[in-house]
């Protein structure tokens, strides 16, 4: 730049715009961004706390969680400080595929479970002991590698049977950009 010889300094005027945190959080925010996951998810043996913000908790199937990876892909996860990581690289995914595989029955006594945010929640009716809850701005924001190793492993020729998973499942109703 600080030759002038080649005839282009012109082009090299320096354009600084300092910005703030939250001019920051606004862009990568708008970069990143999905469409609210609009979902249903049944829970057995659930329970409700009104305060100091509305959630449920309580067990979910673990093949219903894939089902929404499967339709939902990223924007399940919007708000989740990390992506899936792999079962290649992670010995704790490999763990997830392998008791999915040969005992998915025992996978809810170890596994921490799933947690997610939303916008809204609705409890509809409760029918065979599994409460319906419809769910606006759904995100999984702890869980998600529990949720895309169940999914990668059903994605593989010859899946396991993991209709007997199940996790625990807890949905906490906050302010979307809290």
């Amino acid at each position: 730049m600080d030759d002038e010889s080649h005839g282009e300094s012109n082009r090299l005027l320096p354009v600084v715009r300092y910005i703030g945190p939250d001019e920051i959080i606004a862009e990568l925010r708008l970069r990143n961004s999905y469409k609210p996951v609009k979902a249903t998810v049944f829970l057995s043996h659930d329970v409700c706390v009104r305060e100091p913000h509305l959630t449920w908790y309580g067990m979910a199937s673990l093949k219903e969680l894939v089902e929404l990876h499967v339709n939902e892909e990223k924007a399940l996860y919007e708000k989740n400080v990390r992506y899936y990581l792999g079962s290649g690289k992670s010995e704790v995914n490999k763990g997830i595929q392998h008791t999915l595989s040969h005992d998915p029955q025992a996978f809810f006594y170890l596994n921490n479970g799933v947690t997610a945010l939303c916008n809204s929640v609705a409890s509809k009716d409760r029918t065979a002991n599994r409460r319906k809850l419809v769910i606006h701005g759904l995100s999984i924001i702890n869980g998600a590698q529990t949720v895309a190793s169940a999914a990668e492993l059903m994605n593989q020729p010859n899946p396991p049977d993991i209709s007997s998973a199940r996790v625990m499942f807890t949905l906490i109703q906050a302010n979307a950009d809290g």
